[in-house]
């Protein structure tokens, strides 16, 4: 009885992390959520806390995992793996590029310096963050603003 009440309490745990990460909204500023990944097997969905970000700026990105039958992936030995389209780019909360994946949600920290400087200031842009597990493949976008603007 112990184990299965437990093993309730866990599951409402992820279920309510999984609820306020997934509920991101497509503003100026702020959360932004991708829609599931395409393919069979596992699926990502991804969010960020900061869908812009000026030089020096940072947002948390958040990929729920989800199995085969729609659950959220249990815990294992393969890590969730990020990527950043740009440079300038610098993670935090990772190793060797991968996220441990807890509760079926893997999370990191990416820090945008603008790169250019001088008389090469490149634009303002659109930038693509990846994540990768076992397959799976989700991107979102995030804008960055450069030291010129």
């Amino acid at each position: 009885m112990k184990n299965q009440i437990k093993s309730l309490l866990i599951s409402l745990a992820v279920l309510a992390t999984l609820s306020i990460i997934l509920t991101g909204c497509d503003n100026s500023s702020g959360p932004t959520t991708t829609d599931l990944s395409e393919g069979s097997g596992y699926r990502i969905r991804m969010s960020i806390s900061e869908d812009t970000l000026p030089s020096g700026g940072s947002t948390i990105v958040t990929a729920a995992i989800f199995d085969e039958t729609g659950q959220p992936a249990a815990d294992a030995d393969d890590s969730v793996a990020f990527a950043f389209s740009d440079k300038g780019g610098d993670w935090s909360g990772l190793s060797d590029g991968k996220a441990d994946l807890k509760g079926g949600v893997a999370l990191a920290t990416l820090k945008w310096d603008d790169p250019s400087s001088g008389e090469t200031v490149e634009p303002s842009r659109t930038a693509w963050i990846s994540a990768a597990y076992r397959g799976a493949v989700a991107k979102i976008q995030v804008r960055l603003v450069s030291v010129s603007f």
